[in-house]
């Protein structure tokens, strides 16, 4: 392997192929160890050197990187089946701002066209594990990014402009907090700023109260009790929905004429006494979580489409009313899920930053809403699987609110 590498530096150096410098890969090579890193992404494969050498530290690495050049993805290719870790590293021919990559990342490496830093970033943080790092390179590009250096040539000074830009970006971003390091050519190692949180934004049905899969059977009780029939693909898209948006869903699918309202209403009143009879359930770990977070003087508010009135009873039915600060309900706001109106007004009921708030949710429609909002959100999938938009856009997704208190616990 060591011939390969020594090879591998010479090409680059004859065909002016740019690779991490030594100190700069040194610095990789012990961060990827250091912090026991399996799973990367790699923007710019080059001729694969990183890849492999990354791959070279243990053998439960895997990487996924992507080449646009295809004379360099040739060589990589080559490289990378010399070095035997064809079944280790995935390589893409492909331009990184149009392909689509799928998966959670411990760590993201961006070392491809400078000027595009920023847009990679973007495109690709949501890839990002959440205790995950991004490790940008080329930030010094070779002293030209210092204010004091003398650039005669327009087009590196508009690369140097974007690179300057960049770092910008870094410094100023409020979720991400960065540290610069004067190695190699320049490289800066982002993280998530928080990985706690101080407001707790809770949806109620489905997340914290055992109340779809009742409301779900009541819907097809009744339907059925009107003649037609009610497929749990038609109620799956009522989760987490106003009753406005329930009725446009209703009207549009359901196979019948009679009056939304009227079944709507049925479906309530059959809720209300089943909850009667056997009392409103609480989801697995509610409790728990609630009496950590109150322990912790977190603030919390319940953010539910459900109306005002039936929302408090069943949170008083169960238990946990004294739990929360505030309760926003469908009727406080004029947007419905995914519209962000719901958390905003939530968040605001608090008093936290968004960036100090997480958003508790069992709905895709209410992690889009999160999102919309501009709020982290950790799903916790109920009824239905989450979707590809929901796995990108969640901060993590948990089976229950049990595993949420052991992040909590081992993040505090």
């Amino acid at each position: 392997m060591e011939d390969l590498i020594k090879r591998m530096e010479k090409y680059a150096v004859d065909f002016n192929i740019p690779i991490m410098q030594a100190e700069g890969m040194e610095f990789v090579l012990d961060f990827v160890n250091k912090h026991q890193i399996k799973r990367i992404l790699e923007i710019g494969a080059a001729i694969g050197y990183s890849s492999i050498r990354m791959c070279m530290l243990d053998d439960e690495i895997h990487v996924t990187t992507i080449e646009r050049d295809p004379t360099r993805y040739n060589e990589a290719v080559k490289n990378i089946k010399e070095a035997g870790f064809e079944n280790r590293i995935t390589l893409i021919h492909g331009d990184a701002l149009e392909y689509e990559i799928t998966g959670e990342y411990d760590f993201i490496f961006i070392d491809a066209a400078k000027a595009q830093y920023t847009k990679f970033f973007e495109r690709f943080v949501p890839n990002l594990n959440k205790n995950g790092y991004i490790i940008s390179d080329n930030l010094s590009f070779h002293g030209l990014v210092d204010p004091n250096a003398n650039v005669e040539s327009r087009n590196v000074r508009q690369l140097v402009r974007k690179i300057r830009n960049y770092i910008s970006y870094l410094e100023e971003n409020e979720t991400f907090k960065t540290t610069f390091y004067e190695l190699g050519d320049g490289i800066a190692v982002t993280e998530y700023k928080n990985k706690s949180f101080d407001g707790f934004i809770f949806d109620m049905d489905g997340l914290i109260i055992d109340s779809e899969s009742v409301s779900q059977k009541n819907w097809q009780k009744v339907a059925l009790r009107h003649g037609f029939e009610l497929p749990v693909e038609i109620t799956n898209k009522f989760l987490g929905r106003s009753a406005k948006d329930v009725q446009k869903i209703f009207e549009t699918e359901a196979n019948t004429d009679i009056d939304f309202w009227t079944i709507k209403n049925e479906v309530v009143n059959e809720n209300l006494k089943q909850f009667e009879k056997e009392g409103v359930k609480l989801m697995p770990g509610v409790r728990d979580l609630l009496e950590y977070l109150k322990s912790k003087n977190k603030r919390m508010v319940v953010a539910t489409s459900t109306y005002h009135d039936l929302a408090i009873d069943r949170l008083k039915m169960a238990g946990i009313y004294a739990y929360f600060d505030a309760v926003v309900t469908g009727d406080m706001v004029k947007n419905s899920k995914p519209d962000p109106e719901i958390f905003l007004l939530a968040r605001e009921k608090i008093g936290v930053s968004k960036l100090n708030s997480v958003v508790l949710e069992d709905s895709n429609s209410g992690i889009e809403a999160a999102h919309n909002a501009g709020i982290r959100s950790i799903m916790v999938p109920g009824i239905v699987s989450p979707s590809d938009e929901s796995k990108r856009n969640s901060f993590i997704i948990v089976d229950t609110l049990i595993d949420f208190k052991k992040y909590l616990e081992e993040n505090e």
